[in-house]
């Protein structure tokens, strides 16, 4: 299926390269990379119109979200399990599979709730800041939107294989919860440097 793929996308000469491969996490990032490359062709096929985003005033919203739950954020990476503040309580859970324990199906266990809340909230907030209408939404805006995207996909990737390549450990899997959020975080900065690059050049151009 690899292979095939790879065929389809015209990197044949990539297939040479993965048969030196056998390690699973190499196979596991190559299947990320061309599902990337898969979405960047089927995006130019798509028209991001303006009825998928959310009216302007959601950005705002975003904006404001952003900082308590950003807080939040840093407050869990630089605190221990036992240093930090816990909200143990009582959760339903599809599958719970903790270390040593066997795997329970729907079952209600006790859980710090913490870590949800924050990382729901970041994908809130960034969703709403990344896919909000811009004030003056025209054609050249959503041409923008559309090539941020395919960029934060593409380079998301290749931070992926170089931590797969040089990382490992607990600090490997930290990176993969973190990866939920940096793809939204690299189209927000490429999407936003490019629209102040066009306002710019209207304004020198007025």
């Amino acid at each position: 299926m690899l292979f095939r793929l790879l065929h389809i996308l015209n990197l044949g000469p990539i297939k040479s390269e993965l048969n030196a491969f056998s390690n699973k996490n190499v196979k596991f990032v190559c299947h990320y990379v061309i599902n990337t490359l898969l979405l960047h062709r089927n995006l130019k096929l798509i028209n991001m119109t303006k009825d998928y985003l959310f009216p302007s005033q959601f950005q705002k919203l975003g904006w404001i979200l952003l900082a308590p739950f950003g807080l939040l954020f840093l407050y869990l990476c630089f605190t221990t399990s036992g240093s930090r503040v816990e909200l143990n309580v009582p959760v339903f859970a599809i599958i719970n599979n903790d270390i040593g324990n066997s795997t329970h199906w729907f079952t209600f266990i006790k859980n710090d709730i913490l870590d949800e809340i924050t990382y729901i909230g970041l994908i809130v907030s960034l969703v709403f800041i990344a896919f909000s209408k811009e004030e003056c939404d025209d054609e050249f805006i959503l041409e923008i939107r559309r090539n941020s995207l395919v960029w934060a996909l593409l380079i998301n990737s290749l931070i992926l294989i170089f931590c797969e390549l040089f990382i490992y450990g607990f600090v490997f899997l930290e990176i993969l919860y973190f990866n939920l959020l940096s793809i939204l975080i690299l189209f927000i900065i490429k999407f936003k440097i490019a629209v102040y690059k066009l306002d710019k050049f209207d304004e020198d151009e007025e």
